[in-house]
């Protein structure tokens, strides 16, 4: 064979290629099926296909069948031959038997001489041959036949491998908790746990094993024969291994090893928890057998041994205790009951239940140490260990009472009236707190435990354990060693020492510690507590802090404050620090000698609060009126009676009064059943009775059902007995209150004081449930005497009347100064007038009003007015101050205030009616015979006789009354007539008035009067000169008061003008400005005052000159009415000498318009001289001036005659004021010569031929000679020639009139541009020229050109213009290999800087800020225009000559920074056009050399470093083949690259329909809330998965059977019979999938997906931080790629969907489908491990998507495959060198030949499929 080798591979060679179908003839069949054709190497030699089988199941037949020597890849020859079918299940079985007959198990001794080199290498080499046997035996058990014959074959087979060693099943397991060879073995895992379960191998040693194992060595030795320490070793591993057991059993017959080296059944022995014993006693001096010391505490405590501290307990205790033996579900009763508690209402029902055992001492105290945890009743018990609430009575707890809390909710003392409490019901509210209180009474302890879990469990006769939920034991027989640390908790307590006995009672609540809370200090512990915080318990109670603890101890003060007001016997209690003590004060003797009527005597209590001694707070004392009956109400029906005494309920009730001065709120207080309740009544004091409560204590019992019996005997005790106790009371506090009539007597202020806390008692409002209370009270009220009353002059003892009886306040409120004085008026001696606050009275009212209707007394209106007609003078003789006065007459007038309101007594006949001179009228209806004078009236008159007194009508209300009786004719009070005033007045003043009269009848008149023609001939009106003059004078004179400000100057400066000339001028403010004035005076106006002025002056008999502050108001004056005077007033006004002239001084006479001349125009000549004649005027008096009779002088004669001449002949310079003031004249000229028609002619005239126009040196040019000042070009070119330009200002003004023309300018001249650009040449050829300055030149014109293209008219792209400046100063890599080019340049010879990266190295650039402007770009279109072959010879010399000079770092980044740029310019061009990119698409013709940098990382020094564009592939995620992956970096470039020759893998874009989710709300969110965080505490999860590794998943069973089909089955199938309890949490079953393999990750996606319909965004368990976004592409925080992340999610996805099939989740399958295809998953590397996952899982869409993507991109993915396919047969002829070697074994480097065929099976698989996937693509092509 060795020399047709050659032939033979050629042969073989020619198969692998080109057989197929067609090629397959029948003949050739025939020879490949029937001769010996196949090699099968030296020892095999030629065989028939069937004889053998290829080298890829080496593995599974390799001891039994020839392998052929040559690889077969072929897919039609290898079915042809039949080895694309799995080898016959019989060879296979048979070569496992053969390798498990090499490596049985040896025994100890040979095993212990095999060295541990030799172990370790079968097992590396065993396992991976036998793993893959077993991994294909593992499928083909799913085949019923098949797994018969696999049995058959292995059942009498040691097959299982395990170290190296081959076990028959009955000797290995999957699970082992600890070591039990050689008796038991353990499976490694290998995930193959359904294959072992399937042929007998159990999942975990069970303890009946391990107990035969006991029995096997104890079956060796005799009774009470010590057993060898080998055996001894093996039994306490063996107990070991039970303890690990899931759940063990106990078995009284268990072996145990005890002290003396013997075997003892485990219901004989003791395990010594305690290391000292009961009076120092050795083992053998106690009547117990010891556990030997080598089983540990926990393997004793699993497998329930008796502890031996338990065992003293259990010696000790009171059997006969046995708490809620009656309860069938204990637990749930209890829960049940919390739900009706609040943690709070502990302190209420230990001190009720304190109450009830006649204890007179109760105490509430936080202990906040620890305590030890060794010697304690049980593991458990040390949780307990902790802060606990401690509760103490000084009573002591009967038989009947412990019974009592055995009984839950039956309680001792149902029966007993007396008692407030009910045992059992109350008490549970300590498991708000705790899962074990305790109890210390007398001589007992008592533990109680209602879950059964706590406590150490008893024994029953067998010795089999049992559970109770409490133990009692008589503490005085219990040894203080065995539990210490129990006990410890409660020594040194009020004299409690757990020896002797304890007198009172004392409760233990340890509390379920927050792990939040603060460490606790230790007490008496050596070692730190390490019993983590107790779980929730099944009550679903809280966790705790000692903080909140202590918080809601010091919030129950308040109710402590007052919990003792109705309970009989406490009289102390304890909080923490505080104390509360209630005693009788000694005030209660005020109540014993009262008068008995009162019915039996209250009591007043003192509560006594005394604070810590470190409080800074002192002691409060508070002091109650306490009042309580026992009896029925005679009134009480017979059913009620009969209904108490069966159902035991107590008429017993009260009601305590707060009577301090300082009260707690009404809102505060409540209702109490002895004890306070949460209930309040918004009363203001507390109530008590013997209610029927709901079990809570929170509310009245019996609903709203009439017929309830509880709701019967609710609503008598609310209606019937509480308000006659309630009326009691208060007659008890009256006596209390007002105890001291001398202090009444003396000070009014403390009757008030006492009245007020009297009535701040009684009932005025409450909450809706006692509404009823309330009603009664009311109604009681009106019938008993309760309301105290006073007499005349509040004279005392005072008396209680009944409401019938007493004068109650009504609408009338009595001051309190007029209290005393009215009272002692309207009750005329009697002693029946009660002060009831408004409040009370309100609420009476509302109540006295219902029917049946109630009458009384009240002090009101009718009343009064009663009174009134009963004492006529009382007003005049007792009512003397305003407020007496207007309190009463208020009421006296009501009638008249109210005429539609029927009133008993009206105002008729009344004396309310006050006449000046001090007497009282009386009010009648008929003719007037009093009059109502105002005040000034008063003032101004002196008949007070018949004038009534207004102002004693001084309120509001008095004065509308006032007005009512004035009004119409009814009543006999008028106003005074203003005729009778007037003749009254000038009767009393004939001699004139005073100026006090003036004023006083001003403000009478403007108050009274409208019209003032009564006194129009009367000298009352006072001018502004201070003079008086008669009213009618009014009528032509000024009044100006109110005019504007500028109308009042005027006045100001005219007055003496005004005075001398006769003109009244007067204000009306000064005459209260009275209407009359506004009506009849005329109204001012300039032209009225202007006529006055002009009339007056000339009446004059000698002209009166005008001052200069005269003359310009008058000026004012006639220019403001302008085209309103009149031509005759206008003649007049020429003649008045007001006006001034040009260049006239101050003393300079005023001159008369008439005669004289104006300037016309805007225009002066100041500064030119003066001018006598010429009247200084502006534009503004043109017109009035021509009118006056002055003559015009026109501007342009004005200039040219006048003042043009001066400048000429040197008499005046153009410099300083006078270049100032004739620019303002050639201003005026400039406007003047725009106006049109003749007046612009002369003007015009002037400006084209006379030399009027000034430069900027201050000469004269004619017009169109100088340059437009501020052109920023000229300016900067020319800025030596002054002469050049016009004078600024003078330019300013004539653009602004248009006369730009008589200017050169830049656009209107196109020469000055060229002889700018013809002098900057010059300059730059100039060597002594400033190059600074002409660069700035240079600039400023290149810029204009910029913006004005066409200036000059020439073409600026000639190349002579080389006036533009290069960009200078270049900047590294810039300044490398640059041009060496010019300072100056044309236009055509720059380019953009913007291209400086592309051609550098080829042109010269303009300056970043002399870039052509897009209108020079628009005009010059070739501008920076270069060609794009220059941008690659560019590069050429980039990559050629720079990049190998860059070597540092600095200078590669810079390099690479550029290099970007380049790219993205090219990128560019590439995208935006065709011709563009056909453009880009010659590039590599220009190139000659690698060109692309494929990586920023990547060194551009280095030639290696660049490749060709060709070599570039673009989505792959490794290189394939010549591709290179495409970095990351240039990704942005790949228009660019593929138009250069780079390939990209092409996408395929694909659509999933995924069945529509489930909608989910806000508890599906909570529920799956709770699972992701796995939340065990208040997840309420009660399915628990277990798996091969990891930590276990809790879940919800009725979210998974609610979200899958498949789990529903489950759980009510197969699953269901096979569930067990969580033995930590019995409430959660447990399922194994362990026997699944390692599928937790997946499991966690199956049940997220159950959760939230959705697909898992994380590779694993639902935690935020490990949640994989899907479109990054950078690396993570753990360092992964993109590309890893992609491999691991897609490797995640598929085996999830394993796990979707297995468990029947197809909208899963959907939603990876969906992920895979439109996430862009599928890549070169998986594409055929994806369609192949997607056939096996019938997805085919997935593998449609995968079939186009090797479509789309089958070039790419043929070099992907070849470049595998080499890489793998390098491995293959490694592996063959490897295997050719021959090394010696002790060689450190040897491997073995076994270790290479597993690798080398691998890569041949690997290779096969390859080729198998290279045929496809070879086809496709």
């Amino acid at each position: 064979m060795e020399e047709n080798r050659r032939i033979v591979e050629a042969l073989y060679g020619r198969l692998n290629t080109e057989c197929s179908k067609a090629f397959l003839s029948p003949d050739l069949v025939r020879v490949l099926t029937s001769v010996r054709w196949v090699y099968t190497g030296p020892d095999g030699g030629w065989r028939k296909s069937a004889e053998c089988r290829p080298q890829s199941d080496r593995v599974l037949v390799g001891n039994c069948m020839p392998l052929a020597a040559f690889a077969f890849t072929n897919e039609a020859l290898l079915d042809c031959v039949g080895w694309n079918s799995p080898p016959p299940l019989e060879t296979v079985l048979q070569n496992l038997c053969s390798i498990a007959s090499k490596y049985k198990p040896q025994d100890s001794e040979s095993t212990g001489a095999t060295s541990d080199v030799t172990k370790r290498r079968q097992k590396a080499l065993n396992s991976l041959d036998v793993m893959t046997i077993y991994q294909h035996l593992a499928k083909k058990i799913k085949e019923p036949e098949s797994l018969k014959v696999i049995r058959s074959e292995l059942q009498d087979q040691a097959w299982v491998l395990v170290s190296g060693e081959f076990y028959m099943v009955d000797r290995v397991a999957l699970k082992m908790h600890c070591d039990l060879q050689p008796h038991f073995l353990q499976v490694p895992a290998s995930g193959l746990d359904d294959f072992y379960l399937a042929l007998g191998v159990r999942e975990q040693i069970r303890q009946e094993d391990i107990e035969g194992i006991l029995a096997s060595v104890g079956s060796k030795y005799e009774a009470n024969e010590p057993i060898s320490a080998t055996d001894a070793s093996l039994v306490c591993r063996l107990l070991n291994a039970i303890a690990d057991v899931d759940n063990p059993t106990w078995s009284a017959d268990l072996l145990v090893l005890t002290e003396d080296e013997t075997l003892k059944r485990a219901a004989d022995v003791v395990y010594d928890d305690v290391n000292v014993r009961q009076g120092d006693l050795g083992a053998g001096d106690l009547p117990y057998t010891f556990v030997h010391r080598k089983i540990s505490y926990d393997t004793a405590d699993r497998l329930q041994i008796t502890m031996f501290s338990v065992r003293c307990w259990e010696d000790t205790k009171d059997n006969s205790f046995d708490p809620f033996f009656q309860q069938e579900n204990i637990v749930d009763r209890i829960k049940g009951i919390l739900n009706d508690y609040d943690p709070s209402s502990i302190f209420n029902e230990f001190l009720q239940n304190a109450s009830d055992a006649g204890a007179t001492e109760c105490r509430f105290w936080l202990d906040s140490r620890s305590y030890g945890t060794k010697t304690v009743l049980s593991t458990q018990m040390a949780a307990w260990q902790g802060p606990a609430l401690m509760i103490y009575n000084d009573a002591e707890f009967s038989d009947k009472d412990f019974d009592a809390l055995c009984r839950l909710g039956v309680g001792n003392k149902r029966e007993d009236t007396s008692k407030i409490g009910r045992y059992g019901l109350g008490f549970n509210s300590v498991y708000h707190f705790t899962d074990v209180p305790s109890i210390v009474s007398g001589p007992y302890i008592g533990f109680f435990d209602p879950h059964m879990t706590n406590l150490p469990k008893s024994r029953d006769r067998s010795g089999a354990p049992i559970a109770k939920g409490g133990h009692r034991c008589d503490f005085r027989k219990l040894s203080m060693d065995t539990l210490a640390d129990q006990l410890a908790p409660y020594r040194g307590i009020l004299g409690c020492d757990m020896r002797s006995h304890f007198k009172g009672t004392l409760f233990r609540i340890p509390l379920r510690i927050n792990p939040t809370d603060p460490p606790a200090s230790k007490v008496g512990v050596t070692d730190e507590l390490t019993t983590a915080a107790v779980a929730k318990s099944g009550f679903g109670g809280v966790e705790w802090t000692v903080g909140q603890i202590q918080k809601m101890m010091d919030g129950w003060v308040a109710d402590a404050k007052v919990g003792m007001l109705f309970l009989k016997n406490v009289e102390t209690i304890r909080i923490s620090e505080v104390t509360v003590t209630k005693a009788e004060s000694v005030k209660s003797d005020l109540l014993k000698s009262s008068n008995s009527t009162f019915g039996p005597p209250g009591s007043i209590v003192e509560i006594e609060v005394s604070p810590a001694a470190s409080a800074s707070e002192t002691a409060a004392n508070s002091l109650w009126l306490v009042c309580c009956d026992d009896v029925f109400p005679s009134s009480t029906p017979d059913h009620v009676k009969q209904l108490a005494a069966r159902r035991h309920w107590s008429p017993h009730r009260g009601v305590a009064i707060q009577i301090q001065e300082t009260r707690r709120s009404d809102s505060h207080n409540k209702l109490f059943v002895h004890l306070p309740t949460p209930i309040l009544t918004e009363l203001p004091f507390h109530i008590h009775g013997d209610f029927a409560l709901t079990s809570n204590r929170k509310n009245l019992a019996g609903g709203s059902e009439e017929e309830n019996e509880k709701r019967i005997w609710n609503s008598f005790l609310i209606e019937t007995c509480l308000p006659d106790t309630a009326i009691r009371a208060m007659e008890h506090l009256f006596a209390i209150v007002f105890a001291h009539p001398t202090n009444l007597h003396r000070s009014r202020h403390d009757f008030n004081k006492a009245n007020k806390a009297y009535f701040d008692r009684w009932p005025v409002k409450t909450t809706k449930e006692f509404q009823p209370f309330l009603k009664a009270f009311l109604r009681r009220a009106y019938s008993s005497p309760v309301f105290p009353c006073l007499g005349p002059l509040t004279e005392l003892p005072m008396q209680l009347k009944a409401g019938r009886d007493a004068i109650l306040p009504g609408p009338v409120a009595i001051p309190p100064e007029l209290e005393s004085k009215v009272l002692s008026w309207v009750c005329k001696g009697t002693r029946a007038v009660s002060i009831v606050p408004g409040s009370v009275m309100s609420a009476i009212k509302t109540e006295w009003s219902r029917e049946p209707k109630l009458s009384y007394k009240q002090v009101d209106g009718d009343f009064i007015r009663k009174s009134l007609l009963e004492t006529p003078d009382y007003i005049k003789n007792n009512m003397r101050t305003r407020a007496e006065r207007e309190w009463i007459l208020g009421w006296a007038f009501q009638p008249v205030l109210n005429p539609k309101v029927r009133f008993s007594v009206t105002s008729n006949d009344l004396q309310i009616i006050p006449l000046h001179n001090g007497e009282w009228m009386r009010l009648r209806e008929g003719k007037k015979e009093y009059y109502v004078l105002t005040t000034h009236e008063h003032n101004l008159l002196d008949a007070e006789d018949i004038l009534v007194g207004a102002h004693v009508f001084s309120t509001d209300e008095l004065r509308r009354a006032l007005n009512l009786l004035i009004e119409g004719d009814k009543y006999n009070i008028g106003w005074l007539p203003p005729e009778t005033f007037a003749a009254r007045f000038l009767e009393e003043n004939p001699g004139g008035v005073t100026d006090k009269q003036l004023t006083q009848l001003w403000d009478y008149i403007a108050e009274e009067h409208q019209s003032l023609e009564t006194f129009f001939e009367f000298p009352i009106l006072k001018t502004s000169y201070g003079t008086i003059t008669t009213l009618d004078k009014a009528l032509t004179g000024f009044q100006i008061s109110g005019l504007p400000y500028e109308t009042c100057q005027k006045f100001i400066v005219l007055m003496d003008l005004l005075r001398d000339i006769g003109v009244v001028v007067f204000e009306s403010a000064a005459h209260k400005d009275h209407q009359y004035f506004k009506n009849k005076c005329p109204k001012y106006s300039d032209l009225r005052l202007l006529e006055a002025i002009v009339t007056h002056w000339n009446a004059l008999p000698t002209l009166r000159a005008f001052s200069r502050m005269e003359a310009e108001e008058m000026r004012k004056l006639v220019l403001g009415l302008e085209g309103k005077i009149r031509a005759t007033l206008l003649l007049s006004i020429g003649h008045l000498p007001i006006w001034t002239t040009q260049g006239s001084t101050n003393v300079s006479p005023l001159i008369a318009a008439s005669g004289a001349y104006y300037l016309e125009g805007h225009f002066a000549l100041r500064g030119f001289g003066a001018f006598p004649m010429v009247i200084c005027s502006d534009s503004d008096d043109v017109q009035i001036l021509k009118l006056i009779g002055a003559t015009p002088l026109r501007i342009a004669v004005a200039i040219t005659d006048f003042v043009l001449p001066k400048f000429h002949s040197g008499v005046l310079k153009c410099e300083g004021s006078l270049r100032t003031a004739y620019l303002s004249l050639l201003l005026n000229l400039f406007y003047v010569s725009t106006i049109r028609g003749r007046v612009a002619v002369a003007p015009q005239e002037v400006l084209r031929n006379a030399r009027c126009y000034v430069a900027r040196d201050g000469s004269f040019h004619g017009q169109g000679i100088l340059a437009l000042p501020g052109e920023g070009l000229t300016e900067s070119v020319f800025a030596d020639h002054a002469a050049f330009f016009g004078d600024k200002e003078m330019t300013d003004s004539m653009l602004r009139y248009g006369m730009k023309s008589s200017l050169r300018t830049l656009g209107s001249h196109p020469a000055l541009v060229v002889e700018c650009a013809e002098k900057i040449l010059a300059e730059t050829v100039d060597t002594g020229a400033a190059l600074e300055t002409t660069r700035a030149r240079a600039v400023q014109l290149v810029k204009y050109i910029y913006e004005n293209p066409e200036a000059g008219g020439v073409d600026w792209m000639d190349a002579k213009w080389k006036i533009v400046p290069r960009e200078t100063n270049l900047e590294p890599p810039y300044d490398l290999r640059a041009p060496n080019l010019p300072m100056y340049m044309a236009f055509s010879q720059l380019i953009n800087p913007e291209n400086r990266d592309l051609l550098w190295t080829r042109r010269g650039f303009f300056p970043a800020d002399l870039v052509p402007s897009h209108a020079f770009r628009s005009k010059f279109i070739k501008v920076e225009k270069f060609y794009i072959e220059e941008a690659y010879q560019h590069l050429n010399i980039l990559v050629k000559s720079i990049a190998p000079a860059c070597k540092t770092a600095e200078q590669q980044q810079l390099f690479k920074l550029h290099l970007i740029r380049i790219y993205e310019k090219l990128e560019s061009w590439a995208t935006m056009s065709d011709e563009l990119l056909l453009s880009t698409r010659q590039m590599p013709s220009y190139m000659k050399t690698p060109y692309i940098l494929n990586g920023n990382d990547k060194d551009p020094s280095e030639a290696t470093s660049w490749v060709w564009p060709e070599n570039l592939m673009f989505d792959i995620d490794q290189n394939i083949s010549s591709y290179q992956v495409v970095d990351k970096s240039l990704l942005r470039y790949r228009t660019l690259l593929v138009a250069l020759g780079a390939d990209q893998m092409e996408h395929v874009e694909g659509s999933i329909d995924v069945t529509d989710g489930r909608k989910r709300g806000d508890m599906e969110d909570q529920i799956q809330n709770c699972f992701e965080t796995q939340d065990q505490h208040t997840g309420f999860m009660d399915i628990r998965f277990k798996f091969q590794v990891g930590a276990d998943i809790v879940a919800h069973k009725v979210v998974l059977a609610r979200a899958s089909e498949y789990f529903f089955r489950r759980f009510t199938g197969v699953w269901a019979s096979n569930l067990t309890r969580d033995p930590e949490d019995p409430g959660v079953h447990v399922i194994d999938l362990s026997s699944y393999g390692d599928i937790k990750k997946r499991f966690w996606g199956l049940l997220y997906y159950f959760y939230s319909d959705t697909l898992i965004l994380s590779n694993g368990p639902p935690l935020f931080e490990n949640e994989v976004d899907r479109g990054t592409e950078s690396e993570g925080e753990d360092g992964a790629t993109h590309e890893e992340r992609l491999s691991e999610r897609v490797q995640y996805l598929m085996e999830l969907q394993d796990v979707a099939n297995r468990f029947e989740a197809t909208r899963l399958k959907e939603l990876i489908a969906q992920e895979l295809v439109i996430g862009e998953k599928v890549i070169h590397s998986n594409v055929f491990n994806i369609r192949s996952h997607a056939e096996r899982n019938q997805a085919e869409n997935v593998k449609e998507h995968c079939d186009k993507f090797i479509t789309k991109n089958k070039s790419s993915v043929l070099k992907y495959v070849e470049g595998e396919i080499l890489a793998q047969r390098e491995e293959l002829r490694r592996l063959e060198m490897l295997e050719a070697q021959d090394d010696d074994e002790n060689d450190e480097d040897y491997v073995p030949s076994n270790a290479i065929s597993p690798a080398r099976a691998f890569v041949e698989e690997e290779l096969r499929v390859l080729q198998e996937n290279l045929a496809e693509l070879l086809a496709l092509s």
